[in-house]
């Protein structure tokens, strides 16, 4: 048995961990003191090879020779979701995932630490993985259904291939995408143990050849600590706690994946999570596809959390707003062509991050956020200056309190005519430079 003392980082997310053996300790890898956060809680995995055979099924990777999976694995049903899955895996690898690892790679991010904080992140744990590669904790929040630890029967192969087309289903969308719609997830998350997040998980890391190590249940205690469901009830848990290695790993990682309402009426009603929260510090933080929640003061809270204690945010418009982060506190690097959000969020078109990203934005070889298939992404990354020191949050707790950011009622968005709209996350555009006339 091997104890994690975890420091987690919010909302879904965060990581600094320290492990610690029967009889050793050690650090986790990479990790320093000034980069670990406040240890809370010990948690604590046993590896389970089969939970590792789940993952490689279910991510239609080669199983272990001997595995009790096989029958259902050379079932007729499986072999489609074999093919359809390799296929659809084939074209997001080629025309998403190779390019931003070359841009990973070109772009290394030394100062931003060994935690992850991850908000409104839905199932996503393979897009935490590639841009901080470096991460040991990860805690993500969103509002996706955890659908429980897959169990395949093997006494009835074909039916239980069946049920993986689930998953196939609900993760069709976001590799053409390569982000989570929440509205269309809500229907197809947790269908059945194959699609919710845990199985959606479970897909991605066996996927990047990550080896899965365990899984259970999380609760947040009184204290504001996380510990091991009692019950193992994923219905009445908090959280889920999923531990992995990389191939390359001597110790362990973890995700941790909250479910719940990251509101600020939504926060007020689990004091539990707001005390563990705000006892978090030293993290990094990744905003994709946020729907620009964060621009009012319905999700302030959430804000002044990532603004209060992140090292470094990689983010497109629709998290941070950019005033927050463009005003002497933040080395901001900008990446890509900013052509506006979608008509959705009209009103939350912003002229000074048009003007920054027109002026001095490198390029951006792969789709973020919103934006999709005609190069017309950007990302905002920000790294907290040396002397901008970090701050305890204070939460207000009500939608009704705090600020707003926006610009007279979507008048910009119609003067530089962004983009026109097809579908969600499916914009078409006149040229590389958008019809900003």
């Amino acid at each position: 048995m091997k104890k994690f003392k975890t420091n987690i980082v919010i909302i879904g997310i965060l990581m600094g961990l320290g492990i610690s053996y029967c009889k050793d300790q050690t650090k986790a890898a990479g990790g320093s003191d000034s980069n670990k956060l406040l240890i809370l809680n010990d948690l604590t995995y046993k590896e389970d090879p089969e939970i590792n055979s789940i993952a490689r099924l279910i991510g239609a990777k080669p199983l272990p020779e001997g595995s009790s999976l096989l029958p259902i694995a050379n079932s007729a049903e499986y072999k489609k979701y074999y093919e359809d899955i390799n296929s659809a895996w084939s074209t997001f690898e080629s025309k998403h995932l190779n390019l931003v690892d070359k841009w990973i790679a070109e772009h290394p991010k030394k100062q931003c630490g060994h935690n992850l904080f991850y908000p409104f992140s839905g199932p996503d744990i393979l897009h935490a993985i590639k841009f901080y590669p470096d991460a040991e904790t990860i805690h993500m929040f969103a509002l996706e259904r955890f659908g429980g630890m897959p169990h395949p029967d093997t006494a009835h192969p074909e039916r239980e291939a069946k049920k993986m087309f689930a998953l196939l289903d609900a993760i069709k969308a976001s590799l053409n995408y390569h982000y989570f719609i929440t509205s269309y997830m809500s229907g197809q998350v947790g269908e059945n143990e194959y699609s919710g997040v845990i199985g959606i998980m479970l897909f991605a890391l066996a996927r990047l050849e990550i080896q899965v190590l365990d899984v259970y249940p999380v609760i947040v205690n009184e204290t504001g600590h996380l510990e091991k469901s009692a019950e193992n009830k994923y219905a009445k848990a908090d959280a889920v706690a999923i531990f992995y290695k990389k191939q390359q790993d001597k110790d362990a990682r973890v995700v941790v994946y909250f479910k719940g309402d990251a509101s600020d009426p939504g926060l007020a009603k689990n004091p539990n999570l707001q005390i563990y929260l705000k006892s978090l510090k030293g993290y990094s933080t990744l905003l994709k596809a946020a729907s620009n929640l964060m621009y009012d003061k319905t999700f302030d809270d959430m804000r002044t959390q990532i603004l209060a204690q992140s090292k470094c945010i990689i983010s497109d418009d629709s998290g941070i707003p950019f005033h927050y982060l463009n005003n002497g506190n933040w080395n901001v690097k900008l990446y890509g062509v900013y052509a506006g959000p979608l008509v959705y969020f009209k009103n939350r078109f912003d002229p000074f991050l048009f003007k920054a990203i027109k002026e001095k934005a490198e390029p951006l070889p792969f789709d973020y956020g919103y934006r999709r298939g005609e190069g017309m992404s950007h990302i905002i990354f920000s790294e907290r200056k040396p002397d901008y020191p970090y701050f305890e949050p204070t939460f207000d707790s009500s939608g009704d309190i705090g600020d707003t950011t926006s610009w007279n009622n979507g008048q910009f968005y119609f003067i530089n005519k962004p983009a026109v709209k097809d579908i969600e996350g499916r914009l078409k555009y006149k040229n590389n430079e958008g019809d900003s006339n």
